[in-house]
């Protein structure tokens, strides 16, 4: 019930606004239905039961390592790269959700979709993650030591040590980022002849990616796979509920926007992330506190109090 509470209380919060808040009487989004308030609300409670749940154990046996390419990831060890994915996700990224509500004019619509792209995408990255449990890239590595109590962050015998695939940093920024960009191209026309902002975009979560690759967390597939799924995601919803009766396609803005982001992504990692990252000299500064104060679904939601799932 703790858990819980506080995504129960944010999501009134944002039902109540986005009914009582007046809002135009056309709009290039449609207005929402029953299958929507199913996505929003049976994604809620299947992404909270998800972190409770308790996959089959697996071991790095289980997932040899043979690509060269993908083996850039496993001597990389840095709290630096770590903790700047960090701000990103829990900082610049919520920050973006909620500045971008006072952009369209439209805070029914938008919250609604918002939160459907957030918990959705949520929703997704836990699901891969407890069925798939492939270890991190720092669980390959001789230098991180089986000792629950040398290191938080670097912990092999830690649940999440398990949930490599596929990041959910590099998802969730991406859905964010790439929803931004999708509700900028349908209300404001003026902005459909910007690509430099598709680029920009493509590239803030090629940086998260590249991140968490230099961090030890996750492998190269890892991250391609997440960038993938959240910028579908947060190009897939505002286009689902798109209205018919103004005629827009950011198709075209939305592929430069991802491939260019793929593109910068590959090469990062190709040619910078065999670089050595830092000895590992991990202190714990946190690995007393098992739960974390963190907006991991989303601004609407309220700060939940969740698993440290990464």
């Amino acid at each position: 019930m703790l858990r819980t509470f506080p995504c129960r209380c944010g999501l009134v919060i944002s039902l109540v606004f986005g009914f009582c808040h007046p809002i135009q009487a056309q709009a290039p989004v449609k207005d929402f239905n029953t299958a929507d308030g199913i996505a929003i609300g049976l994604g809620l409670a299947l992404d909270v039961g998800l972190r409770l749940f308790k996959g089959k154990e697996k071991t790095i046996t289980d997932f040899p390592v043979k690509s060269n390419f993908e083996r850039i990831a496993i001597n990389n060890l840095s709290l630096r790269a770590k903790k700047h994915s960090d701000i990103m996700l829990r900082g610049f990224s919520p920050a973006i959700a909620v500045g971008s509500q006072f952009i369209y004019d439209d805070p029914k619509r938008t919250i609604y979709l918002s939160l459907e792209t957030i918990i959705l995408t949520d929703l997704a990255n836990l699901l891969a993650k407890k069925l798939v449990r492939r270890p991190r890239p720092f669980t390959y590595n001789p230098e991180v030591i089986h000792n629950p109590t040398s290191c938080h962050a670097y912990n092999k015998d830690k649940p999440d040590a398990n949930l490599s695939f596929y990041s959910g940093h590099t998802a969730h920024v991406a859905s964010v980022i790439f929803f931004t960009n999708s509700m900028l191209w349908l209300y404001k026309p003026e902005y459909r002849s910007k690509d430099w902002a598709w680029i920009a975009s493509g590239l803030l979560p090629a940086m998260v990616g590249y991140q968490r690759v230099m961090a030890g967390k996750h492998f190269p597939s890892d991250v391609f796979v997440g960038y993938l799924a959240g910028a579908a995601m947060g190009y897939l919803i505002p286009v689902i509920h798109e209205n018919n009766e103004y005629d827009s396609d950011l198709t075209e803005d939305f592929l430069l926007g991802m491939g260019v982001g793929l593109a910068a992504q590959y090469a990062l990692i190709k040619l910078l992330g065999n670089r050595r990252a830092g000895k590992y000299d991990c202190v714990s500064t946190s690995s007393a506190v098992k739960w974390k104060v963190s907006p991991v679904v989303g601004p609407f939601t309220g700060i939940r109090l969740s698993l440290h799932l990464e």
